[in-house]
């Protein structure tokens, strides 16, 4: 007996979620105090439970609904109210938010067995499944929003979950079990509308099954119906009701402005027009571009890359520009007064950006692009851990955060080389896991170029498989030249 049969079978679950919950309820705690020491205190309930500036838009509908007043607005999809709804039959509102809290812990929890396994059902290899699980156990990528009244943990969850249905019916086919997936991904969908990106890829497990087992156009056109059918019948009903009672057509949410203030317009095309920089558009964050234009009271000097300059635009002209912005914002001016300097942030962010993409368009359509792709998956810091300043860390916190930036880094490398390596060897589950992050990663990175890395959670199981796949195929082949060496006695 090998050294990986002789631990559990894949399929021991109890054994297997035993060792996950105790792993993970480790991380959680962890991740417990360190929200507790440098989070907003007012944010922080219970010891666990972590409010963020949004987690009003989730939860004051769900509690419209519980008070018997309907489902309030269209700018969030209704994806966590049965679980909120459940918690509140016996629970106050504030414990049924530690409840979320908990269920998020649980859920994800079987997620990350079920990442693995589904794993294994496409390729049937202990190692595969071991480095998926070993992977997922101590990522805090994406359980860091185990802690928040958010839709990010449970809607992650929920796609690991659809991709486990895809990989039962990948294995034994049947139209119950792509009918199920579907009905999982909409309530996915439901929890985080760009989860709908994510439907691509569940088509091409069931083209792939499909052809592969010779079924005929007949089979695979019923397939793609069952899977697609929860989805058109979940957000025909969710717009149908949106129509009824607002009169506005609301496929899926409703929109920014109207929901969320959103940012001001001159706010906007400043925004837009260091995206098409190919430049980190992230104004929280220190040394970013925007972050430059938006820090009104200093005049230190940025060194923008130099393919930002052309004939109409040189570091005079930024400067220029973050002046007029910051009157743009000042509220001491009279309104009239902001208005005007608002009109030439608009017009000037504009000009130079069609400017910039008639002197640069190799720029502007291709290389900046690849930019804006290596700042989503190498990011230059980690974000999403609760952690103080690099200067007020101790050391175990900056292992910490050193180790899971590096486990980001080394899984975004090995996804570009599985990527690379998929263009030349025919391996359809290779090219079933990567469809699933790079979807993502072309619209959200590439195309609207929006390099936070909270939208980047969701690809990352699925990067996982990516990267474990890639390391059990390299694996086997160095073990098959192994044995084939001339004068090699294998047993």
């Amino acid at each position: 007996m090998t050294r990986l049969q002789s631990i559990w079978e894949v399929t021991d679950y109890r054994r297997w979620m035993a060792l996950t919950l105790l792993i993970r309820l480790v991380i959680f705690a962890f991740l417990a105090v360190e929200f507790h020491t440098n989070w907003v205190e007012e944010l922080m309930h219970y010891g666990i439970v972590v409010e963020q500036n949004d987690t009003s838009g989730y939860y004051e509908p769900m509690e419209s609904w519980v008070q018997g007043n309907g489902y309030a607005g269209a700018c969030r999809m209704p994806g966590l109210l049965p679980m909120y709804a459940l918690l509140r039959t016996v629970l106050s509102p504030a414990h049924a938010e530690v409840g979320m809290i908990v269920l998020q812990f649980l859920v994800g929890a079987v997620a990350i067995y079920l990442a693995a396994l589904g794993a294994y059902h496409f390729r049937p290899s202990k190692l595969l499944f071991l480095l998926v699980y070993g992977l997922m156990v101590v990522n805090t990528y994406v359980s860091a929003w185990d802690h928040s009244l958010m839709s990010d943990s449970f809607s992650i969850s929920f796609l690991v979950i659809t991709f486990y249905l895809l990989s039962l019916y990948y294995r034994r086919g049947g139209y119950g079990r792509i009918l199920l997936a579907g009905a999982m991904l909409c309530w996915a969908i439901f929890t985080r509308p760009s989860h709908l990106l994510f439907l691509p890829a569940a088509g091409l497990v069931v083209l792939v099954y499909e052809l592969q087992n010779r079924s005929g156009w007949r089979r695979l056109v019923l397939a793609g119906m069952a899977l697609c059918l929860p989805i058109v019948t979940g957000i025909s009903a969710w717009a149908i009701r949106n129509q009824v009672l607002y009169n506005k057509r609301i496929i899926l949410q409703d929109d920014d402005e109207h929901c969320f203030g959103t940012l001001a317009e001159y706010h906007i095309s400043l925004r837009n027009l260091v995206i098409s920089w190919g430049c980190d558009y992230q104004e929280w964050s220190v040394n970013t571009e925007l972050a430059w234009f938006l820090d009104r009271a200093s005049d230190v000097h940025y060194d923008f890359p130099p393919h930002v300059y052309t004939s109409q635009c040189n570091y005079d002209t930024l400067v220029a520009l973050k002046s007029v912005f910051t009157s743009a914002w000042d509220q001491t001016l009279d309104p009239e007064v902001r208005r005007e300097y608002q009109n030439q942030v608009i017009t000037w962010s504009n000009e130079l950006r069609e400017n910039y993409r008639r002197e640069k368009p190799m720029h502007y359509y291709l290389w900046n692009r690849l930019r804006l792709i290596r700042l989503f998956i190498f990011p230059s810091r980690l974000d999403n851990l609760p952690l103080p300043g690099q200067a007020e860390m101790n050391i175990l916190e900056f292992a910490v955060k050193s180790f899971y930036h590096v486990m980001l880094l080394f899984l975004s490398g090995g996804m570009v080389i599985a990527a690379c390596r998929a263009l030349w060897v025919r391996d359809p589950v290779m090219w079933i896991f990567l469809t699933f992050p790079l979807v993502l990663v072309l619209i959200i990175g590439a195309i609207l170029g929006y390099a936070e890395q909270r939208y980047l959670a969701p690809a990352y199981p699925f990067m996982v498989m990516s990267v474990a796949l890639l390391i059990t195929d390299l694996c086997g082949w160095w073990r098959n030249q192994r044995n084939s060496t001339p004068g090699r006695i294998t047993t």
